[in-house]
């Protein structure tokens, strides 16, 4: 008796469990079904069903349906062929990424590839991007490539640690690219590699590295940037006091001012002296008023430029007191037009930085201060 009774409470826990699985196998096609648009339904049969066989090969057919490659075309080109909803594409690409797709033949895979990448880009799927960092280390280094451009155009940052292991990849070109996309995505990850990169022999790589590492606010690398202040070509030079600027190495100001000495390029002296006032450095402000009073138009633009670009507001009391004074300026007394110019520009500046200390000088100016007109007009437009 008891061993019937055990017998059949088995046969029923079976039957019981087999009822649950099927449905839920039921329930799995039916939720699918429930989520794709009316339109997809009917233009390809069973596609609920399509999306669920074992076969990746059916999945695949359903997308080649959806997107077809364009033969009449020197470039080749994928154009979709139903004005679908991106929550179908989204489904299609889902069911395609949880199969098995490094069972596919290297041709098929190769153009699979290409258009599951294309639709993911064309419609933002971002709901993808799990199961897509998922091939990333099990797939060549071409569907490499093109997942980590998927990436970038998704702002993936959810990515990154799949993205990680490829910066250590057999493949230059793979290595290269899984950096510029974590730069993409303004991941703190990439500043060690950046870093490294300063040192290269390259001086095109040490300048991607020095505006990379101002890209992903990397603040931590400002000691080696600060050591490319001494970088052998003016250019990175250039670039690594951008860097210091940007990324506010102020505590680096002593080694800034050899910029602006005798010997160096217009721009980046000019462009020191602005870090300097930015960097609350007294001493660069006679230095700066000098460059904003020369007659030469270019040298002056460059410094008022560069101090507005870096917001060098401290340089506002010293034009300030430039504008109250009668001195003839640009450093010929019998040209009055320069001094006018460089008045103007002053003004200009002024605004551009919004110092509102300048208000009183520039009403001043506005009630017609000497009965200059030219400046009138100027005073009147700085102060809209």
């Amino acid at each position: 008796m008891f061993h019937n009774r055990a017998l059949a409470a088995n046969v029923a826990h079976t039957i019981i469990y087999f009822t649950i699985l099927v449905s839920s196998l039921a329930d799995g096609r039916t939720v699918v079904a429930q989520e794709l648009s009316p339109t997809i339904l009917q233009l390809i049969p069973h596609l609920a069903d399509k999306l669920h066989y074992g076969d990746i090969y059916e999945r695949i057919g359903v997308l080649d349906e959806l997107v077809r490659i364009k033969s009449n075309s020197d470039v080749p080109e994928l154009l979709f062929r139903y004005n679908l909803l991106a929550s179908d594409y989204s489904i299609v690409v889902r069911s395609i990424l949880a199969g098995n797709l490094g069972n596919v033949d290297e041709r098929r895979a190769s153009t699979t590839w290409w258009k599951l990448n294309h639709v993911v880009r064309v419609f933002r799927l971002k709901e993808v991007v799990k199961p897509l960092t998922g091939y990333l280390l099990k797939s060549g280094p071409p569907v490499q490539w093109d997942i980590l451009q998927t990436l970038k155009t998704l702002q993936a940052v959810e990515g990154v640690p799949e993205i990680m292991p490829l910066l250590r990849s057999p493949e230059e070109y793979i290595r290269r690219e899984a950096l510029d996309t974590l730069v993409s995505l303004r991941s703190s990850d990439a500043v060690p590699t950046l870093v490294a990169l300063l040192e290269d022999k390259d001086a095109q790589r040490r300048f991607y590295a020095l505006t990379s590492l101002v890209k992903v606010n990397g603040r931590e690398a400002t000691p080696a940037i600060a050591r490319a202040l001494e970088d052998e070509s003016e250019d990175i030079r250039y670039w690594a006091l951008d860097a210091l600027v940007k990324l506010n190495g102020r505590e680096y100001a002593p080694a800034i001012w050899k910029f602006t000495g005798d010997g160096q390029r217009p721009q980046t002296e000019a462009y020191a002296l602005s870090a300097l006032i930015s960097f609350a450095e007294p001493r660069a402000i006679p230095l700066v008023v000098k460059r904003a009073t020369e007659s030469d138009l270019t040298r002056r633009s460059d410094m008022l430029n560069y101090l507005i670009e870096v917001k060098a507001g401290a340089i506002a009391p010293a034009f300030i007191a430039v504008l109250e004074s009668h001195t003839v300026l640009g450093g010929n007394p019998a040209d009055p037009g320069t001094d006018s110019n460089i008045r103007r520009d002053l003004m200009v500046c002024l605004g551009q930085l919004r110092a509102r200390e300048a208000i009183p000088v520039l009403r001043d100016y506005a009630r017609g201060r000497d009965s200059d007109r030219f400046l009138q007009r100027a005073a009147v437009m700085t102060l809209g």
